[in-house]
């Protein structure tokens, strides 16, 4: 009995000079635990010693619209205050040379004229009179003189050259019964004024005027009027 006894007091965790399994967990836990307090004390030194190998960042495309959004959109040969000459090289260009257009016109004059009477017949009877020929003088007139630096060429290639005609003319009537006849004949006339610009066209679609001129317009005619009433 006693020999069995003192063999299970050799086999318990309390031998003489072997540490238990329950006191080497806390002796394993305080090693780990000073290593990492060393490491992260050490780390600093360590980085400021080697060379720093961090990959390259990868690129990404910008649309336009962004990039524009962070340049204020500029993108490319902007301008500053370094005294370039960009905004000599954005004013617009002469193109072409000098040409006159037509602008508009005002009226000027239109005088009512009174007609002359040139014939006058009343017939009585209680039959057609006539027929009766009636002559009178047919005028025309148009001519027009210019003022400022509008050319001549220009003035004519729009309304022709000065002319007048004067030539006879003449009327045939046979009057009704009862009827009496008058026959006016007037020269009624118009007084325009033209006015033309000259421009100068530029690279950016613009133009100038540049000069100016007018031209002084006189238009005559002959207007003719057959009255027609009752004789008594």
């Amino acid at each position: 009995m006693k020999a069995r006894g003192s063999k299970t007091r050799r086999g318990s965790a309390f031998k003489k000079g072997r540490p238990s399994r329950s006191m080497q967990a806390p002796a394993r836990a305080l090693l780990v635990s000073a290593f990492l307090l060393s490491s992260q004390l050490l780390w600093p030194l360590v980085a400021l010693t080697q060379p720093i190998s961090a990959p390259a960042p990868a690129l990404e495309l910008v649309g336009e619209a962004e990039l524009a959004s962070v340049f204020g959109g500029c993108l490319s040969g902007c301008s500053g205050d370094d005294g370039s000459s960009d905004d000599e090289e954005r004013e617009p260009r002469k193109t072409g040379y000098p040409y006159w257009e037509y602008a508009y016109r005002a009226l000027i004059a239109r005088p009512s004229v009174a007609g002359d009477l040139i014939w006058h017949r009343v017939n009585s009877t209680n039959q057609d009179w006539g027929p009766f020929e009636v002559s009178y003088r047919h005028l025309e007139s148009f001519n027009w003189s210019l003022s400022g630096s509008v050319p001549k060429s220009t003035v004519q290639a729009q309304l022709g050259g000065a002319r007048e005609t004067v030539r006879t003319l003449s009327e045939r009537f046979t009057i009704p019964p009862r009827t009496y006849y008058k026959f006016f004949v007037a020269y009624p006339y118009e007084r325009w004024r033209y006015y033309y610009r000259r421009y100068q066209d530029y690279s950016d679609n613009s133009r100038d005027v540049i000069a100016s001129g007018t031209a002084t317009v006189y238009d005559q005619w002959t207007k003719t009027t057959l009255v027609q009433g009752l004789a008594y």
